[in-house]
């Protein structure tokens, strides 16, 4: 029984959780502050750098990084990359 109350919380918590990045992002200001992870976390180029880059793998690991915190965002929002790139799609021809 407890561990039910507890399972309930936690899905409580992701669910608050979840609402609050959607209600921050889908602000005009957290829209700005969105595109500009897009821009800043590789998410429309390559997270590798050219091969004869002299620290490929550290560069393509932090690359990496940035992007995952983009997509951690988006999916805490309840929204894949798809959904989010049909959404800007979709804003940019209104």
């Amino acid at each position: 029984m407890a561990e039910d109350k507890k399972a309930a919380e936690q899905r409580d918590q992701i669910e608050n959780l979840e609402r609050s990045y959607s209600r921050l992002f889908e602000t005009e200001d957290g829209k700005v502050v969105l595109q500009d992870l897009r821009n800043q976390c590789c998410v429309d180029s390559t997270t590798v750098p050219k091969m004869d880059h002299p620290n490929v793998n550290e560069v393509t690991h932090h690359n990496e990084g940035k992007r995952r915190v983009f997509l951690h965002i988006i999916s805490r929002m309840k929204m894949s990359l798809t959904d989010f790139y049909l959404r800007k799609d979709k804003e940019s021809k209104q």
